[in-house]
């Protein structure tokens, strides 16, 4: 059978920061793939996360809110 993955979500949203972690395996190397925006690997390479320095530029404002779990003005 394969192997279980679990979404990690955290998200600071006074710092425009989210974390999206897909597996508990430790990251080997993290390479940049735009403009604030990071990938973890692992050491065969598959993607294990990713991180958002500008998370209100890649999510909307009704996802940031449910994910926050503040309600949306």
């Amino acid at each position: 059978m394969g192997e279980q993955t679990t979404l990690t979500v955290t998200v600071t949203p006074d710092l425009g920061v989210g974390y999206f972690r897909l597996t508990d395996r430790p990251v080997a190397i993290t390479r940049e793939a735009g403009d604030g925006l990071l990938v973890d690997y692992d050491d065969a390479g598959g993607v294990i996360g990713v991180e958002t320095l500008t998370l209100g530029e890649h999510l909307s404002p009704a996802v940031l809110a449910h994910l926050t779990g503040k309600a949306s003005a």
